[in-house]
């Protein structure tokens, strides 16, 4: 896909649960090898906007400490993994939206 002046869009969709720790263990969400394919995309060319869809809430803490319907549904649960996530995206200096769907 192709956004202003020529520059591309890049997607990039996490999978949060194939490599995903047990819950309560504060382990991995992405494991190792997509973690390292993230870094490598986030620190490829250049894009107009670079979208980066995970299955589960990235940003909220209220799943993981209030317990709504789906509150073991969260990067909450694991906060090493997404504080590495905020630090490798502000590393990575590409431009920031968040979007909630």
């Amino acid at each position: 896909m192709f956004g202003p002046v020529g520059k591309q869009i890049k997607v990039i969709l996490l999978d949060t649960r194939y490599h995903r720790d047990p819950l309560f263990s504060d382990g991995t969400i992405l494991g190792t090898a997509q973690w390292t394919w993230l870094k490598r995309e986030l620190k490829g060319p250049e894009s107009a906007v670079t979208i980066i869809g995970s299955s589960i809430q990235v940003i909220s803490n209220l799943s993981a400490t209030t317990r709504p319907l789906f509150y073991l549904e969260s990067w909450g649960r694991f906060p090493k993994e997404r504080d590495l996530l905020f630090k490798l995206i502000a590393d990575s200096k590409v431009k920031i939206c968040h979007a909630h769907l």
